[in-house]
């Protein structure tokens, strides 16, 4: 692996984390969290603890100091004890456990693509009575235009209530994946009014089990999977406003067996913490009983920065490296909203990478002026993506040594619009307008995107 790859991978565990004093004060309380206690009054149903805890999941509340949750009636010190207990180990206040079970109906999502069509997925959870949380969830969806079936059975089950809060899961699912740096799974609203697809996707059928810790803002998971994966036709050729409009062919992809361990590790709330980290790193061997053999690894720190009158910079570096026999799929993929906005969705199959990318959120309101569109809060962005390649990949996985870094480079602005309130998503409309900057034609782009999911 290349020095500057690594340097770029290893930035994103160097980020600091700061840690607060105890208060003396709320040292019992704090032990009471601990302890879970039942006959505790920290740990009843209708603590103001619990009651500040479920405000803040429960609403668009960012932050332990938001507004929105000021109108409870707590402590300044039962607050300090509460903010130290959650990021220290995550762990929230623990109510009674109720011995019965209990299962929960719901709808997992509804999504459509160039793929399934519309799939509607409904979900149930059971919570059996156990002294130790225990999680099964099922889902089920149907493409009304692939005919297909997917779903998934998943499990998680906490072990102990150490600092780390060790978790066992396990799952099966068969089911429609993206690969490479398309755009988050919030993108079917997208395609289902333009005709426009941002993913390319496999289908894929397996198991995984694994082990998660939650060591302070720390998330690691170390697992084993066993997935056969399989190209996919189009399926859907039509959108609500454009009619029978085809949609960019799918790619095919290598298919097989693909078993694999993996290790995924994150720091810090991942949508808005000041600085984040995460590391992914897979190895998948014919020994395992697979028919790809190759390991890998890429990670990604990012920095947001609040500035003066309301201005945001969100900043990134990012790095990957692969060895082996790779298939198309497990590659790294440039080109898309990920990694080289304004590119093609994964126009590049690379094996090793650099990557930096610069957002500039303007606090600034340029419709403030306009009757009812002052409303929307249209905010206007300002961004550029560099990316060096080391090492492409052929398609018919061959690699691609360079003599010298090949270079890309990305210019562009946008206006967005935070549906929910919450900045940088929660519910987001987004208009790019890209400059590829290593040509002298056919260097703009233009991308409408909408995503009801935090990034």
């Amino acid at each position: 692996m290349r020095p500057a790859t690594i340097l770029l991978i290893v930035f994103g565990f160097l980020a600091p984390a700061f840690a607060q004093e105890a208060d003396p004060d709320s040292s019992a309380l704090e032990g009471d969290l601990r302890e879970g206690d039942a006959d505790s009054s920290a740990v009843q149903e209708n603590d103001p603890l619990q009651l500040y805890l479920r405000t803040l999941s429960d609403s668009t509340a960012t932050s332990f100091d938001d507004p929105a949750l000021e109108s409870l009636s707590i402590s300044d010190a039962e607050v300090d004890s509460l903010i130290r207990l959650y990021e220290e180990t995550g762990n929230a206040p623990q109510g009674r456990t109720v011995d019965k079970w209990r299962v929960e109906l719901g709808l997992s999502g509804v999504r459509y693509n160039r793929v399934e069509g519309i799939n509607v997925i409904p979900q149930v959870t059971v919570r059996p009575p156990t002294p130790r949380p225990v999680d099964v969830t099922g889902r089920l969806g149907y493409g009304w235009s692939s005919k297909d079936l997917t779903g998934s059975v998943e499990g998680h089950v906490e072990v102990a209530r150490s600092f780390a809060r060790p978790t066992l899961h396990g799952s099966w699912a068969s089911d429609v994946y993206s690969f490479g740096s398309g755009i988050v799974a919030g993108n079917s609203l997208t395609a289902l009014m333009l005709g426009e697809d941002y993913s390319d996707y496999f289908r894929g059928e397996g198991w995984d089990a694994g082990v998660q810790f939650f060591p302070g803002r720390y998330f690691v998971d170390l697992s084993y999977r066993a997935e056969h994966q399989e190209s996919l036709e189009n399926a859907a050729d039509f959108a609500v406003f454009e009619g029978d409009d085809d949609f960019r062919p799918n790619p095919s992809i290598d298919d097989g067996n693909d078993h694999r361990f993996q290790l995924q590790t994150s720091w810090s709330d991942w949508p808005q913490s000041a600085w984040t980290g995460r590391l992914v790193g897979r190895l998948s061997r014919r020994s395992f009983g697979g028919d790809f053999d190759y390991e890998a690894v890429r990670g990604e720190a990012i920095h947001r920065h609040r500035l003066w009158f309301g201005d945001r910079v969100i900043a990134s570096l990012a790095g990957g490296w692969i060895g082996g026999d790779a298939s198309f799929q497990g590659a790294h993929h440039l080109g898309g909203f990920e990694f080289l906005r304004g590119y093609e969705i994964n126009e590049y199959t690379v094996r090793e990478f650099g990557h930096a990318r610069f957002d500039y959120e303007v606090g600034w309101d340029p419709f403030r002026w306009i009757p009812y569109a002052r409303k929307l809060h249209i905010q206007p962005v300002f961004f550029g993506d560099a990316a060096a390649m080391f090492e492409k990949q052929d398609r018919d996985g061959t690699p691609v040594d360079l003599d010298s870094p090949e270079w890309k480079f990305v210019s562009g602005a946008a206006l967005q619009y935070n549906i929910l309130g919450i900045p940088g998503g929660g519910g987001q409309l987004r208009f790019d307008v890209a400059r590829r900057l290593d040509r002298g034609e056919d260097v703009m782009t233009y991308r409408l995107r909408f995503t009801l999911e935090r990034h």
